[in-house]
């Protein structure tokens, strides 16, 4: 019989208790998975969990993002990784979104379990794994800093709310960054630097026109506009253009490795993956890692994969 374990963050969305397990189970033996439920007590216990499991068919983690980047970080620590899906139960889900998964857990777990392997890339801010979006400076501490209780309470309008403040509320510090990217070094002011593999980044869609999870890039955004009022404006501009390289101030590029390095030596705090992340280092190397196995929807956008050129891709179960 196959098997299939599942890890579920218990902090992560609503909902998440006896009866939803109880229907999971049905689903689960109706696919003929011999199945555990496994949940996660402490921070980073996700990733420990997945990189020291057995061997078994496929892993689903349950909860947000970050709960994501765990079961990530786990199977890049395996020698031989394991099919990893994931149900999003979190507030923003640009994951879950992006796959092509729904807000209805029931529906997603059968979405997975008739959907397709597909290898995606992973990115790395030094040592540090992200999925789908690291960033540091403006705006960028909004994932983390809204408040758990306003979440539960209005959902994705809390980030919006907390957005809105950080827009409006301090003036903004830039940093004087040096950074190299394919063969060029250039110097500059930045309000905030964002790296990402995604179509979605804080509940925003296509931010970038063309945007493949498999094709050993990611997307580099560097903010340069140092003046409120002038951000503001640029952020109006958002919804209406095509490409957000057109908006005076933005600089973007597409490449596989980024060295960034800090003028000012205090310490720095990345959003990786809409967590946290302190580093003390003033000198940074983003580079693509190797690609791990992932369930997708048979409906998942096609554009967003490279087509299929890695053993194994686009299997069935």
């Amino acid at each position: 019989m196959k098997k299939c374990v599942i890890i579920y963050n218990p902090n992560s969305g609503k909902g998440l208790n006896k009866y939803v397990f109880n229907k999971m189970d049905n689903i689960l033996t109706k696919y003929g998975y011999e199945y555990e439920f496994i949940q996660s007590e402490y921070s980073s216990h996700i990733e420990k969990i997945v990189a020291e499991l057995p061997k078994v068919d496929i892993v689903i983690s349950i909860g947000g993002d970050g709960t994501f980047n765990e079961a990530m970080s786990g199977n890049m620590k395996r020698k031989s990784p394991l099919v990893l899906g994931h149900i999003p139960v979190g507030t923003t889900n640009d994951i879950g979104h992006m796959l092509g998964l729904t807000k209805n857990i029931y529906q997603n777990l059968e979405l997975l379990l008739n959907g397709y392997i597909r290898w995606i890339d992973t990115c790395f801010v030094n040592e540090k794994l992200f999925t789908y979006a690291a960033g540091i400076g403006k705006f960028m501490k909004v994932s983390y800093n809204t408040p758990h209780r306003l979440k539960k309470r209005i959902g994705y309008a809390a980030y919006i709310v907390e957005g809105l403040k950080d827009l409006l509320g301090e003036e903004i510090y830039p940093y004087n960054i040096t950074y190299e990217v394919d063969n060029i070094v250039k110097k500059t002011e930045c309000s905030f630097l964002l790296v990402s593999n995604s179509n979605r980044v804080a509940g925003i869609k296509k931010l970038y026109n063309d945007i493949k999870l498999n094709d050993q890039k990611f997307e580099v955004l560097i903010c340069t506009i140092n003046k409120k009022s002038d951000l503001i404006k640029r952020m109006m501009m958002l919804p209406t253009v095509k490409d957000i390289s057109k908006i005076p101030g933005i600089i973007t590029y597409k490449t596989d490795h980024i060295k960034i390095k800090f003028d000012d030596d205090s310490k720095k705090t990345w959003t990786i993956d809409g967590e946290s992340y302190f580093e003390k280092n003033t000198s940074f190397d983003i580079t693509i890692g190797k690609s791990l196995p992932i369930l997708v929807p048979k409906k998942s956008d096609s554009n967003i994969f490279v087509q299929a050129t890695i053993k194994g891709d686009n299997n069935e179960l």
